[in-house]
């Protein structure tokens, strides 16, 4: 009778600690939806207060600390934001989304061998998280391996090939190893995965402009512009290459809009020559 009184205690204090712990965890999944909402509502400094303390109130809720590293990264405070996606990841660590976003922030820092470390992490839990082989490409890229990180953007572009960040890295990539036709081909297919992308038309239009194709380069800048208005190299690039074709007006236009609304934008260098070659067209 005494041990069984002694095993019903027991019980009853272990489904006392349970609903406790229940109690706690579903407290702390409250906090975090409220913080989660004010992030996005971009209320960052209540967002981070609401996520500490719904870490306060189960530890072990990743998902906290995951959403904290989200909204520091939104306030690009990239110490901070790999600080949290660490925390998530010592409760989680087969998740491969905590990896890309520790090791973007590890790359906003520098940190460019830790950085591929997590990606190489994620990409080895799902090979298909197309955002991570992006990601290690720019870090490729960064450290000047550009066969292979020609091989990641690829591979991002065929696991979505909707996804336009790869095409227009790799693109960019061929224009500046003076691999025109090829980087045009990487625009076009940039275009067809997205029609309204500003930057796809600008690079489509910079390969056929180094191409000599002046006309059709000309009419890519029109439609970057048109998708995008704060292109402000695009503006330039009409009225300099209708210098090129020896069309004043058209060229005095496009120089005078540049210089009026984006030479600020553009620095020193890029408004310096927009000036000059408005200066040689006023020239008798």
């Amino acid at each position: 009778m005494v041990a069984r009184m002694k095993n019903l205690l027991a019980t009853a204090a272990l489904l006392v600690a349970a609903t406790g712990c229940n109690q706690e965890h579903n407290k702390s999944i409250e906090i975090m939806n409220k913080g989660v909402e004010e992030g996005r509502q971009k209320l960052f400094d209540s967002a981070l207060r609401d996520l500490k303390t719904a870490t306060t109130f189960d530890p072990s809720n990743a998902a906290a600390y995951y959403n904290m590293g989200i909204v520091y990264k939104d306030l690009r405070k990239w110490s901070e934001s790999a600080d949290a996606f660490s925390s998530a990841l010592r409760l989680d660590a087969d998740n491969p989304a905590l990896h890309y976003e520790l090791g973007n922030a590890l790359f906003e820092q520098q940190k460019v061998t830790e950085a591929q470390a997590e990606f190489d992490k994620a990409l080895k839990i799902d090979p298909k998280l197309y955002k991570a082989h992006y990601r290690l490409g720019v870090v490729l890229q960064s450290q000047d391996k550009l066969r292979e990180a020609d091989a990641e953007y690829r591979k991002a572009i065929e696991a979505n090939p909707r996804f336009v960040p790869p095409y227009l890295k790799l693109g960019d990539m061929y224009l500046d190893n003076d691999y025109d036709k090829e980087a045009g081909q990487v625009f076009q297919n940039a275009i067809l995965a997205d029609e309204s992308n500003g930057e796809a038309h600008q690079g489509y239009a910079e390969s056929l402009q180094k191409q000599k194709q002046y006309e059709e380069s000309i009419k890519e800048f029109q439609k970057a512009v048109a998708n995008n208005g704060e292109l402000y190299l695009a503006y330039y690039n009409i009225g300099h290459t209708y210098v090129l074709l020896g069309d004043k007006k058209n060229a005095k236009e496009w120089l005078d809009k540049f210089i009026k609304g984006y030479s600020s934008k553009a620095g020193p260098e890029l408004a310096k020559a927009a000036s000059d070659e408005m200066y040689a067209l006023d020239a008798p």
